[in-house]
């Protein structure tokens, strides 16, 4: 089992049933010191850290995120997740098609929620026609 798998399989038991998981990557934490998987589900973002003694859980709704960035280099790809009260940088993710189709994926969840909503229109008026039986 990679790395990712059992990161993001340490979410399980805090998903709501009805909730669905979009996509996820793995990357370092913006100090160097441990890996973290960045996990979209249908409802929130989640950043999910690995440590000497625990796996610890940040959760974000995608309501609360203000930016979303990322930067591709040499090294990978950076993420930085700008919230309302939180600020995530993941580093050094695999620049693989699969984790470019995963951070494609999780950027658009994450832009969709900060665009401004648009109005719906009014639905149009029905024309009604009334069919009358031809009286011979």
């Amino acid at each position: 089992m990679s790395r990712l798998d059992r990161l993001v399989r340490t979410i399980g038991p805090r998903m709501d049933e009805a909730e669905v998981l979009i996509a996820s990557v793995l990357g370092h934490r913006g100090d160097g010191r441990g890996h973290v998987a960045l996990v979209a589900t249908d409802r929130r973002l989640l950043l999910v850290t690995e440590g000497f003694t625990r796996t610890m859980i940040d959760e974000l709704f995608y309501t609360d995120v203000t930016g979303f960035t990322r930067t591709a280099d040499g090294a990978g790809t950076t993420v930085e997740v700008i919230a309302t009260e939180a600020r995530w940088r993941v580093e050094r993710i695999e620049s693989d098609a699969a984790g470019h189709v995963a951070l494609g994926l999780i950027e658009r969840r994450c832009q969709r929620a900060t665009e401004p909503q648009r109005t719906p229109m009014p639905p149009l008026p029905r024309r009604v026609r009334v069919l009358q039986p031809d009286v011979g």
